[in-house]
Order: structure tokens, then sequence, then C-alpha cells
């Protein structure tokens, strides 16, 4: 919107995810927002080529169970980003 600053957007998007409104996941040098209510979700991201690929939230499930019970510790895994290197890069 023309006339709005940019640093009150990074204000506005920074106290949104103090309120937990809003989750920030940072990609590299870039950071996506999602809004709180859309639920957990991660992302895959390829180092080599920069491709990001959603990840469901249950794929982490059992990290979460073993972390509960070998350490007695409760993770919190909402948003994570994961590298790595996607198959088309890694057939190159």
């Amino acid at each position: 919107m023309p006339g709005v600053n940019r640093s009150t957007v990074y204000r506005t998007l920074e106290l949104l995810e103090n309120l937990e409104l809003a989750v920030k996941s940072e990609l590299g040098s870039s950071h996506v927002y999602h809004h709180s209510e859309e639920g957990n979700h991660h992302h895959l991201v390829c180092r080599s080529c920069g491709q990001v690929v959603d990840c469901e939230d249950d794929i982490l499930a059992p990290l979460e169970s073993q972390l509960a019970e070998e350490y007695d510790f409760k993770a919190d895994l909402h948003h994570h980003v994961i590298q790595g290197v996607c198959r088309h890069c890694r057939e190159k």
C-alpha cells in the first residue's frame, strides 16, 4: 500500500507473532508468515535450487513422541524449515 512505511509492516508482523496470531518460518534469507489458525506444517527447502515444499505436521509426530518418552521433553514442533537437497538436484 502506498504511504505505509515498511518498518510499520515489520513491527506489525512481529506483534502478530508475539500474540501467537501469526507464525514466522525462516526460509534462508527470507521469511514466510502463516496465520496461526492454518495449523502446523513444515517446509522442505532445497539448498541447491531453492525449491520449497510444504510438509505436513504428522511427519514429525514420531520425533515428538520419542523426545517425550526418552527425554521427558515436550517439544514445540510447530513450523520448521528443513534444509537438504531435492531429488532433482541429487540426480544431476
